[in-house]
């Protein structure tokens, strides 16, 4: 990471600045910008979160883990900007069928500065308590990313604010 940040005041259930800082992945082809809450994540809780070996490549989160984010490069699956849309509801509909005792919701569009973002969300249950995915897709080079957010599901509507914010700030080379 970087040390670039910048302050947004964003609408939510609680007013409060958050500030983000620049991440680089993928050899330096993607840039982003993220809440400063998010680290790499530990090892504990990478082997807790996601013990399979097809987790996400990139994985940060806050201490506790409650807030998390995490991206994933699909070498094997073309896609571009044109056909993304399409992408992002097969995605949601294989998401729902793989886990049927989790909330899909239906893919939405935000208009980023220079492109059109698909988005849906994903509702869970952790450790007892109710969480909300935000998962995102994205073409690098040709090929698929599928980026997530992860948050207490009763900070929705602060991390879809904070979601718009990540999605202005994508670029891709």
């Amino acid at each position: 990471m970087n040390g670039i940040t910048k302050f947004e005041k964003l609408e939510g259930t609680r007013q409060e600045e958050v500030q983000f800082g620049e991440w680089k992945f993928f050899d330096d082809r993607l840039k982003v910008m993220l809440p400063d809450i998010l680290k790499p994540m530990t090892k504990e809780n990478i082997a807790y979160y996601y013990p399979k070996e097809d987790r996400p490549a990139i994985l940060l989160s806050d201490e506790k883990a409650d807030y998390q984010c995490g991206f994933q490069y699909f070498p094997g699956i073309k896609c571009q900007w044109s056909n993304l849309f399409e992408i992002s509801q097969e995605v949601a509909r294989i998401v729902e069928d793989s886990q049927p005792m989790r909330e899909v919701s239906r893919v939405y569009t935000s208009f980023a500065e220079k492109f059109v973002m698909h988005w849906f969300t994903v509702n869970m249950r952790i450790k007892k308590r109710m969480y909300e995915q935000l998962e995102f897709l994205l073409p690098l080079q040709g090929h698929l990313v599928i980026g997530t957010l992860l948050y207490p599901e009763e900070e929705k509507i602060r991390w879809h604010g904070i979601g718009e914010e990540v999605f202005q700030s994508i670029q891709c080379r």
